[in-house]
């Protein structure tokens, strides 16, 4: 079950920690003012007595605000806002934008509205939100140190909302609890566990997610590349080399029936060099790969997606390792120095 120091620290610590390096990176913005001008539309109303019916010399009570940011479970302003960062891309859509703007508007409501103690910290969750709408075109670069300060700020000022709000997440019939199971399909010969406890598997081999015993994730690595280039020099590795990975991802309309019904591709992976070292910060660096080709960073029920996914790790031989959340074991895949 999630709790504070669960589903909302690791969302923020997990996500926006690992991905800080990803976004500081110059992200390409094309004609955001025409999306905007075109769309004229914002966020939902808030209720009467939310703050943007709060005069500005009238400030809420801090519980108010922290309801105003936790309320609604995964749904709340703080959690739309923190996975809208955290699934970030260079490759913005019409869509994207407008959520943008909706959650800028949402957080400047409840700034709006808020405490001395409140409304600096929820000023600094809307800035990244600013920066992205007010780009006109070229590159921009959004920075997430502050929001994140802010965001781990908050968790600490309103812990009562924040644990009724993980009770709201956690709050499923019991037949929507997740038991999930890896299990490789053909299993390979002789099935192979590392001194981690991971399977060891090749390219070519088929691996599957369950829910309660039913497939909802088929997984198939096809090739491994090392020493890739990455598709715009401006996001080559930092750490030395792109590795990269074919793959073929299958859902099954099960998934639909999971807990958390999309599978997340692009957290949960490690390195490990020849030499045993496990390699440090975050590997992913989907934006190598250009747009067209990339596997999404989450899947819905029902989908079939061929693409590639690039990770940063050190030059030379070494295991890429994926144990999905919830996963009773992991998977692991060698790859060679070139």
């Amino acid at each position: 079950m999630p709790t504070i120091q669960g589903f909302l620290v690791v969302l923020l610590e997990h996500s926006l920690e690992q991905m800080g390096a990803k976004l500081k990176r110059a992200v390409p913005v094309t004609a955001l003012a025409t999306v905007l001008v075109l769309s004229g539309c914002g966020g939902g109303p808030f209720p009467q007595n939310s703050a943007s019916a709060t005069p500005s010399d009238t400030a809420n009570s801090k519980e108010t605000t922290c309801t105003q940011l936790f309320s609604g479970g995964k749904d709340s302003r703080f959690i739309k806002a923190t996975a809208f960062l955290k699934d970030f891309s260079t490759n913005i859509t019409p869509d994207e934008l407008m959520e943008a703007k909706t959650i800028s508007q949402d957080l400047d409501s409840v700034a709006h509205g808020a405490n001395d103690e409140l409304k600096h910290q929820v000023q600094e969750l809307r800035k990244p939100f600013t920066a992205l709408l007010s780009a006109n075109s070229g590159s921009h670069t959004i920075e997430i140190d502050g929001f994140k300060a802010a965001g781990n700020k908050i968790l600490e000022l309103c812990p009562e909302q924040v644990a009724e709000s993980n009770a709201e997440i956690a709050a499923r019939p019991p037949s929507k609890t997740p038991t999930t199971t890896l299990t490789p399909t053909p299993a390979p010969a002789g099935s192979p566990k590392s001194v981690r406890g991971n399977l060891v598997v090749q390219a070519g081999d088929v691996l599957e997610l369950q829910h309660n015993g039913v497939r909802t994730v088929a997984i198939t690595v096809k090739g491994i590349t090392p020493n890739a280039e990455c598709y715009s020099s401006l996001f080559n590795p930092d750490q030395g080399q792109s590795v990269v990975l074919d793959m073929e991802i299958i859902t099954t309309p099960e998934l639909g029936q999971a807990l958390y019904p999309t599978f997340t591709t692009i957290v949960d992976w490690k390195a490990v060099t020849a030499d045993g070292i496990t390699v440090n910060g975050r590997l992913d660096n989907i934006n190598c790969i250009a747009p067209a080709q990339r596997v999404p960073s989450e899947i819905g029920p029902s989908e079939r997606i061929v693409g590639k996914m690039a990770f940063d790790v050190p030059p030379g031989a070494g295991t890429l390792i994926w144990r999905p959340s919830g996963a009773t074991s992991g998977w692991e895949w060698a790859y060679p120095s070139q």
